[in-house]
This record gives C-alpha cells, sequence and structure tokens, in this order.
C-alpha cells in the first residue's frame, strides 16, 4: 500500500526509487550525501516531486545530456 496519495506533493523512498529506477537503499545513499533533497516528517523521509524532478533534470544537465 502506498503511503501517499495521487495528490500528495512527497513521494516516500520507495516510490521515489521506483521513479528513478533505483533500489531503496541508492535513494537513501543519494539522501545521506546530500545530493537528493529530502525532509523528515516525524520518523519518515519524503522526498517533494518537485524537488526530485528539478533534481533529475540538473543531473541529465551536468552530463550533457545523457540519460541519469
Amino acid at each position: 500500500m502506498s503511503t501517499s496519495s495521487p495528490r500528495s506533493p512527497f513521494l516516500n523512498v520507495r516510490e521515489a526509487a521506483a521513479h528513478l529506477r533505483v533500489c531503496d537503499k541508492t535513494v537513501y545513499r543519494m539522501i545521506g550525501r546530500g545530493e537528493m533533497p529530502a525532509v523528515r516528517i516525524g520518523g519518515s523521509i519524503r522526498i517533494d516531486k518537485r524537488e526530485l524532478q528539478q533534481y533529475v533534470y540538473e543531473s541529465c544537465g551536468s552530463r550533457g545530456g545523457e540519460a541519469a
């Protein structure tokens, strides 16, 4: 069961990982290194959908348009 509704501006780690097609552990590492913006709400980590899209856009741009 998903913890965020379709209208929620936030994704949990699993949803962000699915969006990026990486494993959850990769998302945790990226957050830990400060590469991916995230917030802690209560005991849960949430990623703003718009910030995730911006992160992907900037990552692709820094690689000369290659896929991230």
